[in-house]
């Protein structure tokens, strides 16, 4: 094996940089921080009230993780909401809290967030600082 230091060593191929050749699902599952940018979307607290399938709690808890794994492997991170100050409420605090690096794009009422020309521009202009 390559030395050990380097194993994770990101190198924008996104796969396991141990120089094996490895199987379908593997290696090239992993992110690569690289070729990453993790967007969260409309984490509002007005919105929470509506999700029926996970606890508020564990809401909050597995989104600060996200948010808090961008921060630590140096992930691009964009966060953005529709119309923080209406009644969808205002984001998560614990994202910005978590990951000062977060760059907010509000938007000004699209459902889509593809929709809002300013948040497309700045995931696609995450490609040239990858």
């Amino acid at each position: 094996m390559n030395n050990p230091n380097e194993l994770f060593k990101p190198d924008g191929k996104n796969a396991i940089h141990d120089g094996i050749e490895h199987g379908s699902g593997g290696g090239k599952a992993l992110m690569d921080p690289t070729d990453t940018v993790m967007l969260l979307l409309d984490h509002q607290t007005g919105l929470f009230q509506n999700v029926k399938d996970i606890s508020i709690e564990d809401l909050r808890a597995n989104t600060t993780a996200l948010a808090k794994l961008a921060a630590l492997i140096n992930i691009p991170l964009i966060i953005t909401a529709s119309v923080p100050d209406g009644p969808n409420g205002p984001l998560m605090p614990e994202i910005q809290q978590v990951a000062p690096h977060a760059v907010y794009v509000p938007r000004k009422g699209e459902v889509n967030a593809w929709d809002n020309a300013l948040f497309a521009k700045t995931v696609r202009e995450t490609e040239g600082k990858l």
